[in-house]
């Protein structure tokens, strides 16, 4: 008995113990979830979190904006409060936290890693703010990820979307980023909403897009997209409402397909390089109807319909104006292009372009800063023609046929109305300064040879472009991308492959820059091409460096005879003085076979400065 007793004194004893733990955890847990908290509210200068009652006299999970789970906090949702602040690195410590939501504040600084990592996180919300750095990477317990209108930059990750197989809304639009929507998209089988608007993204609309059962909301508007809409993306049984795709680089036609899709009610492609007609079966009054009941509201009827209208052209504008017409947004009202303008695009925005070519190549030099070119005196200058100024070349008919402006100092971007210079048959920008992108207008003229290497294009290259039969492209059957320009990341002495020389892949090289001449090392410096390249076919900088080395030679040269002469003067000063002829031209022969090569020639040190040192190497002078 005694024993029994005493035995039940200790389970008593224990089960005491246990709960004076437990209640230790959680008071140990709250005062630490205020801690983490607190760090916020200190940093709140207008004291909008106190009143909404973040005060340390009252638990964390009566707070206004906190969700709690038992003593956990499992939420906060602080949604426009007028906050100023950065999200603290300590809110990775609140284990138990599912929502975060801080939108339409004024949050600063980089998303912490440890809050992206959090293990129960599932939906974040930081749109209207101002949160800088890269795209956070998320666990894969993540269903809403909302990061609209701040200030990301850089790319989304090959493997971003791996593991986000249950995410159901991605929305990183109007940010700063850039790059291609990774393959690994087609990894988020679960998604629904797709928001990449108004960044600027590059590249071709991945196949595995396409794939996504479920996506019914894509909106890639205002990019920098190239290509063609996959066949794959617009099928029969896609769920797909809603098609944002205006305002990009893409081309070819619209898929007919597009009018099997029975859930679509919206669908914009104005504003790119689409040819040919809009699908009449898609030209149907059901189809962007609540935008233009916005817009043409006072135009609406009793019922609130549309005046009727006859035909599927009206239909057919309310999707994309035609070939040869225009309008501020690319749809309906459209009107004809004025005379002396054309566009062979649909849904073309506010103008059409010119197929003047004095108004093209003004439209060049105006997009080059041409008034800071070097050896363009002659554009625009008194009574000189189109065809006499520097680098242009035309036929007997006056039509420009060749544009040479190579290591000119051009500064800017290419215009897209060179694409529309019928006869132009060769187009040499090369070592310049450009920037921007590869106009896919210059797939419409004739041209047979094209350089753009040595300037800061970003690829990709269009796809349109990349067909064409330019530098020997195509002449095997098959088309190659490099024979305009070596794709990012990679180098070739002339900027292309498949003539001259092969691009070479350039393993630190992130730029995105298409053309290169050099390879970037991991130092961001450049480096020269490979000995395995042509001689013949020398970079700039080699080229340069050669006359560098041949100067300091000649200079050290100089040096030596100058020495020499002065020890023979001092040697015959103290001889008592030498006879005139006593040191003749032809007794330095020996003197150059033993100290090496100097000229005769006493001005020889006028050695000739390389104005433009990417393409010409001067002349060495005359040396023994």
């Amino acid at each position: 008995q005694p024993q029994a007793r005493s035995n039940s004194t200790s389970t008593r004893e224990i089960s005491s113990q246990n709960r004076s733990e437990t209640e230790r955890y959680l008071l140990t847990s709250t005062m630490k979830q205020f801690e983490i908290l607190w760090k916020l509210a200190m940093q709140d200068a207008l004291k909008f979190l106190a009143e909404l009652g973040w005060s340390k006299d009252i638990n964390v999970c009566e707070w206004q904006g906190i969700q709690c789970i038992g003593d956990a906090v499992s939420a906060i949702n602080l949604d426009a409060r007028g906050i100023t602040a950065t999200i603290p690195s300590e809110f990775g410590q609140l284990i138990s936290l599912t929502s975060l939501i801080l939108s339409n504040n004024m949050f600063g600084g980089a998303v912490p890693a440890e809050v992206a990592r959090l293990p129960l996180l599932q939906s974040i919300n930081l749109n209207q703010n101002a949160f800088v750095g890269a795209l956070p990477s998320f666990q894969s317990t993540m269903t809403s990820i909302e990061l609209q209108s701040n200030r990301f930059s850089g790319t989304i990750p090959d493997d971003y979307f791996a593991a986000l197989s249950n995410l159901v809304l991605f929305d990183v639009s109007g940010n700063n980023l850039s790059g291609t929507i990774p393959s690994s998209i087609s990894s988020a089988t679960s998604l629904s909403t797709l928001d990449l608007s108004s960044n600027s993204f590059v590249g071709t609309m991945p196949p595995g897009l396409g794939a996504l059962k479920y996506l019914q909301y894509l909106y890639i508007s205002s990019n920098r997209f190239v290509g063609t809409i996959p066949r794959s993306f617009a099928s029969v049984d896609s769920s797909l409402v809603q098609v944002w795709m205006q305002q990009n680089d893409l081309s070819g036609t619209i898929p007919a397909t597009f009018a099997e899709m029975k859930y679509l009610d919206d669908f914009y492609v104005d504003g790119n390089l689409f040819t040919g007609t809009i699908p009449a079966d898609l030209c149907r009054p059901t189809l962007n109807a609540e935008f233009f009941q916005d817009v043409y509201s006072g135009n609406l009827q009793d019922n609130g319909t549309l005046p009727p209208k006859t035909g599927t052209n009206y239909w057919c504008e309310r999707i994309a104006c035609p070939a040869d017409t225009y309008s501020t947004e690319g749809v309906m009202p459209c009107q004809p292009c004025e005379n002396g303008t054309t566009t062979p695009f649909i849904g073309q925005h506010l103008e059409c372009y010119t197929t003047n070519q004095d108004e093209i190549i003004r439209k060049l030099y105006e997009s080059t800063q041409g008034d800071k070119w070097s050896r363009g005196d002659t554009w625009f200058y008194k009574d000189f023609d189109t065809c006499e100024f520097t680098g242009i070349r035309c036929n007997k008919a006056g039509h420009i046929v060749s544009i040479e402006l190579p290591t000119m100092n051009l500064r800017g971007t290419i215009p897209y109305e060179l694409g529309f210079l019928d006869h132009l048959a060769t187009l040499d920008l090369s070592d310049n300064y450009l920037t921007g992108f590869i106009p896919a207008t210059l797939a419409n003229p004739p041209l047979k040879k094209l350089s753009l290497g040595g300037n800061e294009l970003q690829g990709p290259i269009p796809p349109a472009v990349c067909i064409m039969p330019v530098n020997g492209n195509g002449a095997d059957g098959s088309s190659d991308c490099d024979a305009i320009a070596c794709a990012a990341g990679t180098y070739s002495v002339t900027g292309t492959g498949l003539t001259d020389s092969e691009c070479i892949p350039c393993a630190a090289d992130t730029s995105g820059i298409v053309g290169r001449q050099q390879c970037l090392n991991q130092y961001g410096q450049e480096m020269s091409a490979p000995a395995s390249q042509s001689s013949s076919s020398l970079s700039g900088g080699a080229i340069f460096g050669i006359i560098i080395a041949v100067i300091a030679g000649v200079v050290i040269l100089l040096a030596l005879v100058a020495y020499l002469r002065k020890k023979k003067g001092k040697v015959a000063e103290r001889s008592g003085g030498l006879k005139e002829d006593s040191f003749s031209v032809e007794d330095t022969t020996a003197l150059r076979q033993s100290h090496g090569r100097y000229s005769d020639n006493p001005e020889f040190c006028d050695v000739p400065v390389l104005e433009f040192p990417k393409l010409n190497t001067p002349e060495t002078p005359n040396v023994i």
